[in-house]
Formats: structure tokens, sequence, C-alpha cells
């Protein structure tokens, strides 16, 4: 019985993850935090931009607090946002980067060697790149 109430909460965790993810795309979205406190539940999401994800006067983040209460039945949500301080050590944000120039046509060898040594020079102990698939030719 617990492991089923565990796989129901880590699905909806994944899908309320997913649904962050779509919203806050372009303000550089990586992860959130979720604490069930007994008032509320306070969601902290982690972005490269905060100020898109807050939006002008506060009106994205209270459209997306309204959803999250409606579409996950989560009592009293309440979204904090915190910026990430050195996106290049994030690895959501820096594997999204790497997405999005090799989706422009870039040479993803040239891609990965300048994500490396930007990683590194952000003071990374050590880095590692595995890309797969068909990245260079004809499609």
């Amino acid at each position: 019985m617990k492991e089923r109430l565990f796989v129901k909460e880590n699905i909806k965790r994944a899908e309320l993850e997913e649904f962050l993810d779509k919203e806050f795309n372009r303000a550089g979205y990586s992860h959130c935090d979720i604490q069930r406190t007994p008032l509320s539940t306070r969601i902290t999401v982690f972005a490269q931009r905060p100020g898109m994800v807050i939006g002008r006067g506060g009106k994205i983040i209270e459209s997306t607090t309204q959803i999250l209460k409606n579409k996950f039945n989560i009592e009293n949500p309440q979204l904090d946002v915190q910026e990430i301080s050195n996106p290049n050590l994030d690895p959501t944000i820096v594997v999204k980067q790497i997405a999005s120039s090799i989706e422009r046509g870039f040479n993803y060898k040239r891609v990965c060697i300048l994500t490396i040594e930007r990683i590194m020079r952000s003071g990374a102990t050590g880095v590692a790149i595995r890309a797969g698939g068909k990245l260079g030719g004809d499609k």
C-alpha cells in the first residue's frame, strides 16, 4: 500500500516538473524543490532568469499558482523563485544550451569542446559530455 502511494506521489512530482519545464523554458528553468508544511506547499523554482518566471508585476507567477491549485490539486501553493548563481555548473541548463546549439546547426564536436572549456573555467572539478544519435551529416 505504501509503495503505491510512493509511486503515485513521484508520478505527480514528475508531471509537475514537466509542466514547470514547459512553462518556464525561456527563463532557463533548471529544477524545483517541493516542501510540504502544515499550512501550505512551498515550491522553489530554480531558474537562470528569475524575472521571466515572476513576470511583470508578478502576473506570470500568480497565474502559475492558480494552475498548480486547479490542475495538480495542491492546496495553498507558494512559489518561490531562486536565481542560479553559476548556470555553467548546472547540468540541466548546460544540456539545454548544447541541444539548442546543435539544433541550430553548429558542429556538435565544436559545441561540446567549447562547452567543456566554459564549464572548466567556471570552476568545475571535471566534466564529461556524452552525445549520441544522428548528429552529423544528412538527415
